[in-house]
């Protein structure tokens, strides 16, 4: 998945009433709650590339599980059974010093894995949404809230639809001409430009209620906050409390850059010595650990794709 043509504007365009009412709908919807957040059309461009590289990882991420498993179970079969194993053919057989050796050579659309054909973006931010946290630099989203990845991937489609709009030549028509529902390829991105506000909503919804209940739960301790504001040392607290939260997250942030970077120059230097990035990742995790930081394996892993991606290294 690369980054595409731009033909609508991700905060300042509107969508005028081509064949579809509802993709503008969409687009003010979202537009509202991305200005509320203050967030850029830099900021949001960069996001919707970071998301389409992750989905990107993640689907050879669960390909190559997928393939793993089906080599084991081969194997597996091989060992104790002269019978053909139904998923034989997607390998090739080579006999070497170490033994029996299969390679995949069938197609990812056999496999039992999520696929670009199988799943679509919305379905997949899903699944990794969480990468994202780990991944917040000034050039995307700082402290976003997990709706907003959704939303900028709905701009990401409607910039979709937009452009097929565009290149079939289409031009503004009176409302109703086509309704979402019809099979067609700008009311299919249209749909999953709506599919993600959807999503992005529920999340936001889920988010809002949690927030409430946080809240009377923090009402409920006010009573014991009251006495200790008699005694003086509440309000004290508080804005020692306050001022710690905000040094603490600058602190995260910085130290997040400092730690990728460390990794990812320190790897390019070495990459030659690591088959995998997973194999790569599991040395740094140990080293960062070392200097004092802490990542999970899947994180590094992620900053080496990505960084290996930005200059151009294959495994």
């Amino acid at each position: 998945m690369t980054s595409k043509e731009d033909y609508f504007s991700r905060l300042n365009d509107r969508v005028s009433l081509y064949s579809i009412e509802e993709l503008g709908k969409v687009a003010d919807r979202v537009h509202l709650f991305l200005r509320m957040k203050n967030r850029t059309d830099k900021q949001i461009k960069y996001v919707q590339d970071l998301i389409y590289q992750l989905i990107e990882i993640y689907f050879e991420q669960e390909q190559d599980k997928e393939i793993s498993e089906l080599k084991e179970n081969l194997l597996d079969h091989i060992s104790y059974s002269s019978d053909p194993h139904p998923d034989q053919h997607l390998f090739e057989f080579d006999y070497c010093k170490d033994g029996l050796a299969l390679y995949f050579i069938g197609c990812t659309s056999d496999l039992d894995a999520p696929n670009e054909e199988n799943m679509d973006p919305i379905d997949a931010l899903g699944e990794i949404v969480h990468w994202l946290k780990d991944d917040e630099t000034e050039d995307g989203f700082i402290d976003a809230e997990p709706c907003e990845y959704f939303y900028a991937l709905s701009l990401s489609l409607i910039n979709d639809a937009v452009s097929f709009i565009k290149l079939i030549g289409k031009k503004p028509v009176r409302k109703g001409n086509i309704s979402l529902g019809v099979s067609h390829p700008i009311t299919e991105a249209a749909m999953k430009a709506y599919k993600a506000m959807c999503y992005g909503d529920k999340i936001k919804t889920e988010a809002m209620h949690e927030s409430q209940l946080n809240k009377l739960y923090k009402e409920n301790s006010l009573l014991k906050e009251k006495i200790d504001e008699l005694s003086g040392i509440h309000k004290k607290e508080e804005i020692k409390k306050v001022e710690m939260l905000k040094k603490a997250t600058d602190s995260r942030h910085k130290k997040n850059r400092a730690a990728k970077m460390l990794v990812c120059q320190d790897w390019f230097e070495k990459k030659s010595i690591y088959k995998t990035a997973m194999e790569a990742a599991g040395y740094y995790k140990t080293w960062l650990e070392s200097k004092s930081y802490v990542y999970e394996l899947i994180t590094i892993r992620n900053w080496i794709l990505l960084y290996a991606k930005e200059k151009g290294v294959r495994w």
